[in-house]
């Protein structure tokens, strides 16, 4: 836990977060307004304490305005410890709620300042556990695809709490099964099955009231034509709709241990023939304007022979921003080149290359974070 100062406590301010004690008993909930200075004072001598994910992914987005240096990557890691440790623990003193809506927000922000870089990391970002990183990844493409599709924030912040906690029922199965090469047991398929109703139910006991949040974790695995789970019902929401096409797609950019990452068109493709084509779901065509075929982080090859990693989207979904790695003459560069592929066609792309199959050395941080 990271302990309070005095300097990180105001009167007459609603508190960003929530105060526990030393032993991670609630003191005071998250948009208390401490009245006067006295109390402060009493309140640092008992021990003044927020979780410190919670209190590092706050501040990384939280203090940009003040201090102009906008750090997306904290932000990224930050949501991604904090959901760890809320998913690990999952706290039943009111707190669960409020934390699950602190992440959401920050991604929000992410995915409105630095769209491109939150779309890179999905594709290029090492993680730790599976299950925590693919929910942040489908919150991010949820987002983004809400706003093209003008959703109000009130369902955009219902969407992304869904996403970050569609699988609560199955973290640990889920982290399982991203390295097990052998079929499902019997009690594994039955928890896949399970998990969006078990969801529901572990969030509702763990205080969350927002039935449009609860209602898409329950309904993330249906599908219009009712050949979908737990249920079989031809009507899930939009946020679960929604929710589906994202978790569908992520699901199929990352690696598992037995099979290889398939590469963004590809999955693009897929998820338009399954969920779209034919179908009244409109997401599925949302999202590739939204991300594009070669969204950020792509690898890719020019037809004047460079080869570079996709930096930012395009005005059209195949005709983004590249950043060269490698020149015509199969040189490595010190500086990344950027190229519009839409510029001329010597700037085209012609391949898009599997992670493995390349020896680039990507600098994230060269490439994508801000300069101030």
């Amino acid at each position: 836990m990271h302990r309070l100062s005095a300097s990180q406590l105001r009167v007459n301010e609603a508190l960003p977060w929530d105060v526990l004690d030393a032993s991670g008993q609630l003191l005071l909930r998250k948009g208390y307004v401490i009245q006067r200075d006295e109390q402060i004072e009493r309140l640092l001598e008992r021990g003044m304490f927020v979780d410190a994910d919670i209190y590092k992914a706050y501040t990384a987005a939280e203090s940009a305005p003040v201090r102009q240096a906008y750090d997306p990557l904290s932000v990224w890691q930050g949501v991604q410890a904090g959901m760890s440790a809320l998913m690990r623990d999952q706290p039943r003193d009111g707190s669960f709620f409020h934390s699950v809506k602190v992440f959401a927000r920050l991604v929000m922000d992410l995915c409105e300042r630095s769209p491109d870089l939150a779309l890179a990391a999905i594709q290029l970002k090492e993680f730790k556990r599976y299950p925590i990183a693919h929910s942040l990844h489908v919150a991010v493409l949820c987002e983004l695809v809400a706003r093209r599709g003008d959703f109000d924030e009130d369902s955009r912040m219902s969407l992304c709490c869904a996403a970050l906690t569609q699988n609560i029922a199955i973290i640990e199965l889920q982290q399982l099964l991203t390295n097990q090469k052998s079929p499902l047991t019997e009690e594994q398929r039955a928890g896949i099955v399970g998990h969006p109703e078990e969801g529901a139910r572990l969030l509702m006991s763990l205080g969350v009231p927002d039935e449009e949040w609860l209602r898409a974790v329950l309904e993330h695995h249906e599908d219009e034509e009712g050949g979908g789970y737990p249920r079989g019902i031809r009507s899930p929401s939009l946020l679960a709709s929604l929710l589906h096409t994202a978790d569908v797609y992520a699901a199929m950019l990352s690696q598992r241990s037995y099979r290889k990452a398939v590469p963004a068109a590809e999955a693009a493709k897929q998820v338009y023939i399954n969920l779209g084509q034919g179908r009244e779901c409109p997401f599925p065509g949302l999202l590739i304007k939204e991300v594009g075929m070669y969204p950020p982080g792509s690898l890719v090859k020019l037809a004047n022979g460079e080869v570079g990693v996709v930096w930012k989207r395009g005005q059209q979904a195949n005709t983004p921003v590249v950043a060269t790695l490698i020149n015509a003459k199969g040189l490595a560069q010190m500086e990344p080149t950027r190229r519009d592929t839409s510029a001329a066609p010597e700037f085209k792309i012609v391949t898009l290359l599997p992670r493995e199959s390349t020896m680039l050395n990507i600098n994230f941080e060269q490439i994508w974070r801000p300069r101030n």
